[in-house]
């Protein structure tokens, strides 16, 4: 697994960027991502996949009182899109595709 520290030092190895800049950055747009979220809009990053905040609600009647209990969760949903969904089944681990 890799998380925010190394996927930062890598982009900015990349893009001749301080790590900490780019880190930043990273969590400006997830900060912005779960905002975004939180007032009920999608997100989409075409090719990526597609967020969105569900939730679900159900009851359950208690069988000793017939009360009626209502319950509810909420989550954030991710759909892949077409080309990372292609691009993870058909690379293998850790390859790059140059070509």
């Amino acid at each position: 697994m890799i998380g925010r520290r190394d996927l930062a030092k890598e982009v900015a190895a990349e893009i001749d960027m301080d790590a900490q800049t780019v880190q930043n950055l990273l969590s400006l747009l997830l900060d912005k991502m779960i905002e975004h979220l939180h007032n009920g809009e999608e997100i989409e990053f075409r090719y990526f996949g597609r967020f969105s905040l569900v939730e679900e609600e159900w009851s359950i009647r208690d069988p000793e009182t017939g009360e009626q209990e209502r319950h509810s969760v909420r989550y954030v949903k991710f759909v892949p899109g077409s080309e990372l969904n292609d691009e993870a089944m058909n690379r293998k681990g850790g390859e790059e595709d140059n070509g």
